[in-house]
């Protein structure tokens, strides 16, 4: 029932810079105001037990009743977020009133290094992401109504990180207070400091951490090279580490 268009953009690393041109300026006769929805992959190709994040769940009605009814007969573990906003190109679409769909299978060691090679692809979940994909966007393709958008303000959060960084992943999937990491990277500050996958950072400095957001206000306002005081929680009990953020 409805036209698809199939969008690889660039410089996503960049700052989202294709999807926010093509949304800024799109060819003629493309519309912006009557996409129907924008469905999203980034980091699918490496799930571990069959964990699968999507997020824009409430960007769009129903939308969280299409995913979960697509993953019926395929068992994935899901888990949603309302919003659409983060570091993708589905932001640039639900920032002009788009209903978004993201679907992501968290960080893992060897992102954005030379060492994330094909090999390492892991190719049968991979398969069965796809089918919740597809089944999702089939359902909102030939759906009686196109789905309505629903605005979700954006998380607060302050503009860069000031160019600094711990060298920890985070755990996307975790919805408690401050941010879980699931690895770091090796040599890192994090990695110095005895940072490992599981701890949970709930402060940084003065600065509390509820959320991700707040880990990266923590950081925009850090200094490299300038020792801090960082309270985690580790195995369910509080300790404090000494960090020094790096140079990103």
């Amino acid at each position: 029932k409805r036209t698809v268009w199939i969008m690889f953009f660039g410089a996503e690393e960049l700052g989202t810079l294709g999807s926010i041109h093509f949304v800024k300026h799109p060819p003629e006769g493309f519309s912006i105001g009557k996409v129907a929805a924008m469905i999203n992959l980034d980091m699918v190709g490496r799930s571990k037990e069959k964990k699968v994040m999507v997020y824009g769940v409430a960007t769009g009605e129903g939308f969280d009743e299409v995913v979960k009814a697509a993953n019926n007969p395929l068992g994935l573990d899901i888990k949603t977020t309302a919003d659409g906003f983060g570091g993708s190109d589905q932001t640039a679409f639900v920032n002009a009133g788009v209903p978004v769909l993201f679907f992501f299978t968290g960080s893992h060691f060897d992102y954005h290094k030379p060492s994330d090679t094909a090999d390492k692809l892991n190719v049968n979940d991979q398969a069965v992401v796809t089918a919740l994909v597809y089944k999702s966007a089939v359902t909102v393709i030939n759906a009686q109504q196109r789905p309505k958008f629903v605005k979700i303000e954006a998380p607060k959060m302050s503009a860069g990180m000031g160019g600094v960084g711990l060298g920890t992943l985070p755990d996307y999937s975790y919805e408690g207070k401050g941010l879980r990491i699931s690895g770091v990277r090796g040599g890192s500050a994090a990695d110095k400091a005895g940072l490992k996958a599981g701890d949970i950072i709930i402060r940084i400095g003065d600065k509390k951490l509820e959320n991700i957001y707040d880990y990266m206000n923590a950081l925009r306002q850090a200094q490299a090279g300038i020792e801090l005081p960082a309270l985690i929680v580790r195995d369910g009990k509080e300790m404090e580490v000494k960090v020094t953020p790096e140079k990103r």
